[in-house]
């Protein structure tokens, strides 16, 4: 949680007051579904980050690709009282069954004053020679949209690929290779906005999760994805 603590403490700061527009705020999630009512006309900062997705799970010596990373956005957005913020945050991919393709990362959702922001999760990496890289997720709505990293390729006649690094400051960097198997990519990163949260791609074969938040983990290995989450902060606006 100390990645957070400069974009709550700048957005509860913001014009010389700190003054939360929520019952309950500021909301930060990291699972699960929820909502909030303003209950002051002002200004809402969001920032969102999808979960990853984890790889191929191989049995034996077959390649897997690696899983992606997830997309990040932010948004600033002035809202009346009485407005509903509903969000939902993205699960991570769980970590693969032997012999199967990884699982895809959840999108993390704010709707907000008749808007969608979505930050995307990746997707899945798949076993098998060759295999493309899970994809990173993207992000649509935010005034900052910015990608996941993807997974990197199996290929056992060049080798695996490294996972790609996200998108963005402080994005996380891709997972390597090991053998044929592809490496996690990375979660796209928010850190001009103090927020370091951006997880790393986990190595092919390591068995590791992708770090929270965000990341996916690598080709043949059995863990899973980063996970999601939400950041809502209300500030007065005056």
């Amino acid at each position: 949680m100390n990645g957070m603590r400069g974009f709550v403490g700048q957005a509860m700061s913001a014009g010389g007051n700190r003054i939360p527009g929520f019952a309950g705020a500021p909301v930060v999630a990291t699972s699960g579904s929820g909502s909030t009512v303003v209950r002051k006309a002002g200004w809402v900062l969001i920032a969102l980050m999808g979960a990853g997705a984890s790889g191929g799970r191989a049995t034996g010596s077959t390649p897997c690709s690696g899983g992606g990373g997830a997309a990040a956005l932010y948004k600033r957005v002035y809202v009346s009282d009485g407005t509903v913020i509903n969000w939902t945050v993205g699960a991570p991919g769980a970590g693969g069954t032997s012999g199967a393709d990884g699982v895809d990362g959840g999108d993390t959702v704010v709707t907000v004053g008749g808007a969608t922001l979505t930050a995307g999760g990746g997707k899945a990496g798949l076993v098998g020679d060759p295999r493309s890289g899970g994809a990173g997720g993207k992000a649509t709505g935010g005034d900052i949209n910015r990608s996941g990293g993807d997974g990197g390729d199996s290929a056992s006649s060049v080798g695996g690929k490294p996972g790609k690094s996200g998108e963005g400051p402080g994005a996380g960097i891709g997972g390597t290779t090991i053998g044929n198997s592809g490496g996690g990519g990375g979660a796209a990163g928010l850190a001009d906005l103090n927020l370091v949260l951006a997880g790393s791609g986990s190595d092919a074969a390591s068995g590791l999760p992708g770090g929270a938040y965000g990341a996916g983990s690598g080709g043949n290995s059995p863990g899973a994805g980063g996970s999601g989450i939400a950041i809502i902060v209300a500030v007065d606006a005056r």
